[in-house]
């Protein structure tokens, strides 16, 4: 049943809300230091709700009665939160016209003629190799912060630590992201600066 949910919430629900999400400062705006704003932001707001979450969970489930029906109760009130949050994306944001993004762009308006077989031949390039080992190294970096309650309530013996953890994993990250525009302004490019985060990312692990 685990295996089951978990690989239905990250392989397709997952995947269909985040492809569409991710690809929206690229149709809302053409400007490069607009795109990186908005990126940044989100994941402010991303790793912000992180350490929301991972701080009150414990101490909620636990004033819940700590059982199997606090922790499914404490899921069911982050749906519907997530359901609220997402209809907002939904209905609010407006994406450029294919118009307005297709103008100086004659790329643009040549991928749009592709077949679905000439697609898929364009996922061997090794960009596309490149953006499959991040994901899956994400998906592994993503899997040791998941088992932090885990670690902590067997391992170190404290649930209430989860929240100290949290602490120590989002804030830098916040402060990260609040310098990013800053900093791909100053040096004129993004590639340099993922890589060095990257390292830094991998280091910290």
């Amino acid at each position: 049943w685990f295996f089951i949910t978990y690989t239905l919430l990250n392989a397709v629900f997952y995947t269909a809300n985040n492809i569409a999400y991710a690809a929206l400062t690229a149709l809302i705006t053409k400007n490069r230091a607009e795109r990186v704003q908005m990126g940044s932001i989100r994941f402010i707001f991303a790793f912000g709700t992180s350490l929301t979450i991972q701080t009150v969970t414990v101490g909620a489930v636990q004033a819940m009665g700590g059982d199997a029906a606090a922790w499914r109760n404490m899921a069911i009130i982050y749906a519907i939160i997530g359901i609220l949050s997402n209809s907002l994306a939904v209905f609010s944001v407006k994406e450029l016209s294919p118009t307005e993004l297709a103008e100086g762009d004659s790329e643009a308006a040549k991928d749009d003629e592709l077949s679905f077989l000439e697609a898929l031949k364009l996922l061997g390039n090794r960009y596309y190799v490149i953006i499959v080992v991040c994901f899956i190294l994400m998906q592994f970096f993503t899997a040791t912060l998941n088992m932090g309650i885990y670690f902590m309530t067997y391992i170190l013996g404290n649930a209430n630590l989860l929240g100290v953890f949290a602490w120590a994993i989002n804030i830098p990250l916040i402060v990260g992201l609040l310098v990013t525009p800053l900093v791909v302004q100053k040096i004129g490019r993004m590639q340099p600066v993922t890589i060095v985060g990257y390292v830094v990312a991998v280091l910290g692990r």
